[in-house]
């Protein structure tokens, strides 16, 4: 306690070096605490609403051949339905798909909006329950019933107004009406980090896609059982997709393959993802950027230190220990460091959605700000940069030549000059690291934004529903794609027009 009150003390009594040493932290550590906030985004954070999520698993298919290994999550729909009659320990699997719509909630115009076609088994497998309403039954999954569908709490907030009556009211998804069932609870987005706006079930997809054993087009997940192994349900698997299934030789895959079960966030699985990219290039610009700023407050520390060097002095000179001085100088450090946290809390309040909107514009997910968890991390990082910049300062300012301090001699360049050096040498080092990927990064981003060979802000791009969906014949839809075309054509102030069907 009375090494707390003396670093108050000595800290209040040096207001300018106080403040300097305060905002350089809060600076270092809040945007530690502002890349944490993302990579937890990315690679950690669990789903909201999904019940013990290490237990979802997600469903891969490996193959090893000449040119090395391929893994991929997507697969057909008759795969999974092997997998659901076959493999006997699994008892919980889902399939889901993404599907973009166009929703018109009434009379007005119809808005493009985020669909998921799911299995029934998709909503109990995850352990969520609906804030309204109910999620699909197994009847849903069966061919030539009524179209029903699942609203997100945003959408349904977006479009009905919060109304309870929403559920049972009809919603025109495309060509066709569906009845509304049930609205998700609030944050549900699913296990992507992307919007989801409606469910649907997985029979709303197109007939032959769900018949062709060698359409890939759907992502499987499981829940292991209670005591069951990643492995051992994998093996399982393997054992179906390579007996019942055969392989899908269309997509590449033959008898040989494996199915591979990863973790519930995507990122973090045995395929390469943007998203893992990204936390680690994030990660050591977080890291360099703290050990520049432990470094310069080190620097300043042993500024300060030596400004009360003849204070030190006197002070072992009537019988004060040295560990006692060391110990004096680390708790004024952590003092610091403390105080740096707290600011940092301000820091990255205003910069955690700057980056949110830089980096993860599209994730649903990122918009939850400060909580808990960044807390926690955001103290650890002020106790960590307390200790890395004040360990040094502290043994220095321990191990004064007394007798020449107490003369006020000083005899060539004193060993805490030469530590200054050297931290000055790191930390110029550290900041060339920083400035060579930032240019790189910068280069980058000038090199997507090159020439495309044509003028692009007079070019308008639009996006309708996939009518071969819909099960209208295919000249049907051809000539509805050409006569689009040739009216578009006709608007005033439009040159050309052109279609593409992916």
């Amino acid at each position: 306690m009375n090494d707390l009150r003396y670093a108050l003390r000595s800290l209040r009594n040096s207001p300018g070096f106080t403040a300097t040493a305060v905002l350089i932290l809060a600076l270092g550590i809040g945007a530690n605490a502002s890349v944490f906030g993302i990579v937890d985004t990315l690679l950690f954070r669990p789903p909201a609403h999904v019940r013990d999520p290490g237990t979802v698993k997600r469903v891969y298919f490996r193959e090893t051949g000449p040119s090395g290994d391929r893994t991929t999550p997507i697969m057909s729909f008759p795969v999974y339905q092997d997998f659901v009659e076959h493999a006997r320990s699994i008892t919980h699997l889902a399939a889901m798909s993404v599907r973009e719509v166009s929703v018109a909630a009434g009379p007005g115009e119809a808005r493009p909006a985020e669909g998921l076609l799911v299995t029934h088994t998709y909503f109990p497998l995850l352990g969520v329950a609906p804030a309204m309403g109910r999620f699909f039954g197994p009847e849903e999954d069966q061919p030539g019933v009524e179209p029903v569908v699942v609203l997100s709490h945003a959408f349904w907030r977006r479009e009905f107004a919060s109304e309870p009556s929403a559920v049972g009211t009809p919603l025109r998804i495309g060509a066709d009406l569906y009845t509304v069932i049930g609205v998700a609870p609030e944050g549900f987005m699913g296990i992507d980090l992307q919007t989801v706006d409606l469910w649907l079930p997985m029979r709303r997809a197109n007939a032959a896609a769900l018949a062709n054993r060698n359409s890939s087009w759907l992502r499987m997940i499981t829940r292991l059982p209670p005591g069951q192994s990643a492995e051992v349900a994998a093996l399982e698997l393997t054992q179906v997709f390579r007996g019942v299934s055969r392989g899908a030789p269309a997509f590449g895959f033959d008898s040989t393959a494996t199915v591979v079960l990863g973790p519930l966030h995507h990122a973090r699985g045995p395929t390469p993802s943007q998203e893992a990219k990204v936390s680690v290039w994030l990660g050591a610009v977080a890291v360099l950027l703290l050990l520049i700023v432990c470094a310069n407050v080190a620097n300043l520390l042993l500024a300060h230190a030596t400004s009360r060097r003849h204070d030190i002095a006197v002070r072992i000179a009537l019988g004060a220990g040295r560990s006692r001085v060391l110990r004096q100088v680390l708790v004024q450090t952590l003092v610091l460091a403390l105080a740096g946290g707290v600011a940092a809390l301000l820091v990255a309040v205003w910069t955690t959605p700057v980056l949110q909107a830089l980096l993860l514009r599209d994730v649903p997910a990122a918009g939850g700000g400060l909580d808990l968890r960044v807390l926690v991390f955001t103290v650890a990082v002020a106790l960590l940069a307390g200790a890395i910049a004040g360990i040094v300062p502290a043994v220095q300012a321990s191990r004064p030549n007394v007798v020449a301090t107490l003369k006020s001699e000083t005899r060539g360049e004193s060993p805490r000059a030469r530590t200054r050096t050297a931290l000055v040498v790191v930390q110029v080092a550290l900041t060339l690291v920083l400035l060579a990927g930032a240019g790189l990064f910068i280069r980058s981003v000038r090199n997507i934004r090159g020439d495309l060979g044509f003028t692009a802000d007079k070019v308008i791009v639009g996006t309708m529903d996939d009518l071969r969906r819909s099960g209208r014949p295919r000249a049907a839809i051809d000539d509805l794609y050409l006569r689009m075309v040739e009216r578009l054509g006709r608007l005033p102030g439009v040159e050309r027009v052109a279609a593409a069907i992916g």
